[in-house]
């Protein structure tokens, strides 16, 4: 159910910044510390915005991910070493 409304939530923003896109035509001129781009629609600037923060985020997210994967990894060695020792210490009282 969450899987749905997330695509659902993701159609509606991809929707509206087609929209705002496509009703913001104007040229304008893009300075980049190194270059400038001339007579680039304001809407193309919102996307590009829009689309490198995405990226940003998604590396974000796959740095925590990765984290979260590893201390996992490391937790569930512990498990097993733990219950190997414990049934070690059940063979010796029996």
């Amino acid at each position: 159910m969450l899987r749905i409304i997330n695509i659902l939530l993701l159609i509606v923003l991809a929707v509206s910044a087609t929209a705002f896109a496509l009703q913001n035509t104007s040229p304008a001129t893009l300075d980049l510390f190194f270059t400038q781009v001339e007579d680039v629609s304001v809407g193309a600037i919102a996307l590009a915005s829009f689309a490198t923060g995405g990226l940003f985020g998604l590396l974000a997210g796959c740095a925590v991910w990765f984290r979260l994967k590893r201390a996992e990894r490391a937790a569930k060695r512990k498990l097993a070493q733990s219950e190997k020792e414990l049934d070690s210490l059940r063979s010796n009282v029996a």
